[in-house]
């Protein structure tokens, strides 16, 4: 015999919980407010020195999925009040420290927990990585959105959250940069100079030209040395050894060519 789905949610309330009088409207009701008590009464635990601690929950009432930095006392109390009404909201000391709210949007089921994962320091910024886990195993029939918030410590970063589920998003956000401007002897730029970077021992090679101005620029390249060379039919070579590109940064490389003799 096949249950019914307000059945199913009937299941999962705690022995003790009141049968519900009104049907299906109210087990889902109880339901949730059992979900949400659960989420209020779990104690966060100190995470170490940059994610402080994280709270995670099911009723967010945001419908579309979203993020946000949080850098005032009277935006954080607006939020906690949201989330969780019953319970004050957890002192923060916004000189030193920033929340991390994210809202998964609406799920077909209970069971989403949001995570955070272990922040990184990127040049003057704070990459904070959540991922939305799906439930495993059997999940209450009833629509969910889920939510998490994070306490992350933090001393003149940008605080930036990046969805660490998904691969590309992150890799894109610690790719870094070769940019500059190639000129000959007399300072006049050099067009259609072939710029090369090349990472040994594991490959990872990134080629463009310079423009008419002298100007080139290579993106999406991975953190580590390299070795970039500068090639143009009627100048000599020029080879740059050793080049560090840090994550998420910009490393200006300006180069003067000379004529061949």
């Amino acid at each position: 015999m096949r249950l019914q789905p307000f059945l199913a949610v009937l299941l999962l309330l705690p022995a003790s919980a009141p049968k519900p009088a009104r049907g299906i409207d109210a087990a889902v009701a109880d339901s949730r407010r059992a979900l949400l008590r659960q989420a209020s009464h779990a104690r966060p635990q100190p995470q170490g020195r940059i994610l402080v601690r994280q709270w995670h929950g099911q009723y967010s009432g945001e419908i579309a999925p979203r993020h946000l930095i949080i850098g005032s006392e009277t935006q954080w109390k607006n939020i906690w009040a949201e989330l969780q009404p019953a319970t004050p909201a957890p002192r923060i000391d916004f000189s030193r420290q920033r929340a991390v709210a994210v809202f998964a949007g609406q799920k077909p089921t209970a069971g989403y927990i949001v995570k955070f994962g272990a922040p990184t320091r990127q040049g003057r910024r704070l990459i904070v990585p959540f991922c939305v886990q799906a439930p495993r195993g059997m999940a209450a029939e009833v629509l969910s959105q889920p939510w998490g918030v994070a306490i992350v410590a933090v001393t003149g970063r940008n605080v930036i959250a990046v969805d660490d589920c998904k691969p590309a998003a992150v890799a894109k956000l610690a790719a870094g940069a070769i940019a500059g401007r190639v000129t000959d002897q007399k300072n006049s730029p050099v067009p259609l100079v072939r710029v090369t970077a090349g990472r040994a021992p594991h490959g990872g090679k990134y080629s463009t030209e310079t423009r008419r101005n002298g100007a080139y620029r290579l993106n999406r390249i991975q953190p580590g040395l390299y070795r970039v060379r500068f090639v143009n039919p009627g100048f000599q070579v020029v080879v740059f050894r050793g080049v560090k590109v840090p994550p998420g940064k910009t490393v200006r490389l300006n180069v003067r060519l000379r004529i061949k003799p």
